[in-house]
């Protein structure tokens, strides 16, 4: 047998003084909407409320939804039914339950409804035994259109709640009034893209959108509600290629946060992998700072292979100096791909193609011979000083002649010391190389004011090795001529 519990005005005859209790709270669901809930420790037979708007008071109300249509059963148990609504046709069937806000006819009803700032509710329950309302639910939603309190009451005229003594009496109950500040909220679009590839790569979203969607390829959008910090976190690689940047804001970190204050795209750009291999001549193992990392979050001792992603601006710096052959050499240039690059110890480079950086330390050590040293400086730090045979008159650093008659030292370097003849250290410093190789002694000679570097001495040297092949000395930093 079904049972048609209503709230009336009939029902206001009942007794007012009851002990249960009925609470009523007003939740913002967002978008615009609040759900109006209640709680009680009895059944409630009905539901008469005074629902309205306030700070300000012009908020009107634009929709309602979320309550119980028809019988409350297995299914979908709750309240819904306004008695003054229904509409029943000459077989006694309904046809339409209508809606549980009053019409602006019904008592206390006036100017309310829809499109105004106040809504009178009346909510009841047909069901059969075992589907009754439970003790706690949603009665109702409603939308409104601007930002504004959603308040709820007991509206006595109404019945108030009407519950279920023990006894199986009922008497109305009149609920604290409860607000609740409902905003309205705007949505913003997220769309997510990529370049390079331009669509299939996978970003991670969080927290989920409005629809209850995350992570996706792109390129998909997301929708949120205004002010949501969405964070999204793109692969490192990508068909091949290496993340390079997010291309609206130029964030180079994979995860980067987006503030939905108006709709918006990010976009993950990939770029091709570069490859930048850094040596050092004459010794392995100098310790070079880079900045940033590689893609594979590794730093630099020679030899080694870096990898970036192309147009990354790599910055080096070597040390200062590097000890090897037992002494210590200053540093003197970086060559990139082979040629003379940058004379500073930190220098960068852009990674537009496959590069190779070489640090190059002075091939004369400082303190194998502070003297020698001052004059290498001084004419001009020629790499020839480095040749093993030197400073026996070798001043190319190359054989001559013709098998059997083969020598280090013959006319080739001659004619070196004849170019150089008389020169100063100033004017070998024009020219180190290869002027500064025809001097064999290291040293100046003459008087002053006729001091130069290369004269009688050195003529004496040559003369002395003179179609020789002297076993030459251990000069530190050594250099074959073809490995200038």
């Amino acid at each position: 047998m079904r049972k048609m519990l209503l709230v009336s005005i009939v029902l206001l005859v009942a007794a007012q003084a009851f002990a249960a209790n009925v609470t009523m709270s007003v939740v913002d669901k967002g978008l615009h909407w609040a759900s109006i809930r209640y709680s009680a420790d009895a059944n409630v037979s009905g539901f008469g409320l005074k629902i309205y708007t306030a700070d300000p008071n012009t908020a009107l109300f634009t929709a309602i939804n979320d309550y119980n249509i028809g019988e409350s059963n297995s299914v979908k148990k709750g309240y819904g039914i306004f008695p003054g609504g229904i509409v029943i046709d000459s077989n006694g069937k309904v046809t339409d339950y209508n809606t549980p806000i009053a019409p602006p006819w019904d008592p206390c009803a006036a100017g309310t409804g829809l499109n105004t700032n106040t809504i009178i509710a009346e909510l009841g329950a047909l069901y059969q035994e075992g589907n009754q309302p439970p003790l706690s639910g949603t009665l109702l939603s409603v939308q409104v259109n601007s930002d504004c309190n959603v308040c709820v009451t007991g509206e006595p005229i109404r019945g108030d709640v009407v519950v279920y003594e023990a006894n199986g009496a009922i008497a109305s109950v009149s609920p604290a009034t409860v607000c609740t500040r409902i905003a309205v909220q705007v949505v913003r679009a997220l769309t997510v893209a990529s370049q390079n590839p331009n669509s299939g790569v996978t970003i991670t979203v969080s927290p989920n959108d409005n629809n209850g969607l995350n992570n996706g390829q792109t390129q998909f959008t997301r929708s949120y509600n205004d002010g949501t910090v969405v964070t999204l976190t793109a692969p490192q690689y990508a068909s091949g290629n290496v993340f390079s940047k997010w291309l609206e804001d130029g964030n180079t970190t994979l995860a980067t946060n987006v503030t939905m204050s108006a709709d918006c795209t990010r976009t993950a750009v990939y770029v091709a992998v570069r490859t930048l291999n850094v040596t050092s001549r004459d010794t392995d193992g100098v310790s070079i700072t880079v900045s940033p990392n590689d893609i594979n979050n590794h730093s630099c001792t020679t030899p080694y292979t870096l990898y970036y992603g192309n147009g990354t601006v790599v910055s080096l710096t070597a040390p200062g100096n590097a000890t090897f052959g037992g002494y210590h050499h200053y540093f003197r240039q970086w060559d990139k791909d082979g040629s003379y690059y940058a004379n500073t110890a930190a220098t960068n480079v852009t990674m537009d193609a496959a590069h190779t950086m070489q640090v190059e330390f002075d091939c004369f050590p400082y303190d194998y011979d502070t003297t020698q040293y001052t004059n290498w400086v001084a004419v001009g730090k020629p790499i020839c000083w480095c040749y093993p045979r030197q400073t026996y008159g070798d001043a190319d650093g190359l054989q001559e002649g013709k098998s059997p008659n083969v020598f280090w030292v013959g006319s080739a370097d001659l004619a070196v010391l004849s170019g150089a003849w008389n020169k100063t250290a100033a004017q070998i410093a024009v020219a180190p190389e290869p002027n500064g190789c025809a001097d064999f002694d290291r040293t100046s000679e003459g008087k002053a004011p006729n001091i130069v570097e290369v004269g009688s001495n050195d003529l004496g040297i040559l003369s002395g090795n003179w179609n020789q092949n002297p076993a030459g000395n251990s000069v530190p930093g050594n250099r074959d001529p073809s490995n200038r």
